[in-house]
């Protein structure tokens, strides 16, 4: 998320310095009482009787959801990660109608991003993940040593104990976006993904198969860690940014004819003038990489267009995302993404 400050931190830094005044609630503990924890769904999903303190959450969680959590205080979004977490591990059923109950599901989606690839970064020193530090620059130039790690987190191999440390840990690491890795830990698996994409992709895509075999982590986690690339690593040549003409968006916001032009032209309502037609050409393989490939104006640019067709013209908005995320996969995940590139007006 190459960004980790988007729109839900812009918004937290604005919120009102008055946090919900809520009872304190113990997912921890509820997520060891099952019948606990379901009382309160059913609570919230109008299900079952409310106690008081259930009450107070239930009617609160519209305006929560909606707002992205924005007068939490951080042990309340941490509850609201956690309790979407057990909710959609242990009873993916309701999980489904919560996110139905709750805008159908447009902020649940962006909330779970948030809470995954940002709120959770927030967390002591004292539970980074105590483990021997790799220096993948030494091991890029070294790639013998590169495949015997590869070879060990893919269990066709031998490992170290260093290396066992590590493998024994990457299922936790990716699922959770890397919550309680250390700056240079991060950087440390932004790395080791690059190199293994670049270097050999057969086995790249073997990773991904083993640890994230539903595609649910590891792009949001690469977008989260490119944030912490070094700067010559992260430029990695521009010649694999997008080669494309800059578009002006803040001019074409100012003429809705051009706009709305250049939004017809992506969705194939009308002929494509040159420029347009090769931003049209790249919008899926842009949307479901999630802009990786984007420079930083190439990002904001993408993040305007959405925000600009969304406040202009929510239908066209909803027939882009038809046309480039039919399944509702990744515009939400992207939108969250791009939000670190908005420029405060």
């Amino acid at each position: 998320m190459k960004t980790i400050i988007f729109l839900a931190v812009i918004a937290f830094a604005v919120a009102d310095s008055k946090f919900y005044d809520v009872v304190r609630l113990d997912i921890d503990k509820m997520e060891k009482d099952p019948q606990e924890f379901k009382g309160f769904v059913d609570c919230l999903l109008d299900r079952g009787p409310c106690t008081p303190v259930y009450s107070a959450y239930r009617e609160l969680t519209n305006e929560v959801t909606e707002s992205i959590c924005k007068k939490c205080s951080p042990h309340q979004k941490r509850g609201y990660w956690q309790f979407l977490k057990v909710l959609r591990t242990s009873n993916p059923e309701d999980y489904e109608n919560f996110r139905q109950n709750e805008l159908a599901g447009f902020f649940i989606i962006m909330k779970t991003i948030i809470f995954l690839a940002v709120i959770a970064f927030a967390v002591a020193e004292s539970e980074f993940y105590d483990v021997v530090r790799l220096d993948m620059d030494s091991m890029e130039k070294d790639p013998k040593e590169f495949m015997g790690f590869v070879d060990c987190l893919l269990d066709r191999g031998p490992c170290t104990p260093v290396f066992k440390a590590y493998r024994d840990l990457t299922q936790e690491v990716t699922e959770n976006i890397c919550k309680k890795c250390n700056p240079h830990q991060k950087r440390g698996y932004w790395q080791f993904l690059r190199i293994l994409r670049t270097t050999n992709p057969e086995d790249y895509e073997n990773f991904r198969q083993k640890y994230d075999a539903d595609n649910i982590y590891i792009d949001i986690l690469e977008s989260v860690l490119s944030g912490y690339a070094p700067v010559i690593a992260f430029a990695v040549a521009i010649s694999e940014f997008y080669d494309i003409v800059t578009l002006d968006m803040d001019k074409m916001e100012k003429d809705p004819q051009e706009f709305k032009g250049f939004a017809d032209c992506l969705l194939d309502r009308v002929p494509c003038r040159s420029v347009f037609r090769a931003y049209r050409d790249l919008s899926q393989e842009v949307t479901e990489n999630i802009c990786k490939k984007c420079n930083p104006h190439q990002k904001r640019g993408y993040w305007q267009f959405l925000r600009i067709l969304r406040t202009t013209n929510p239908e066209d908005y909803e027939d882009f995302r038809q046309k480039y995320d039919a399944d509702n996969i990744y515009i939400d995940i992207l939108e969250s993404v791009l939000n670190g590139y908005a420029r405060v007006h």
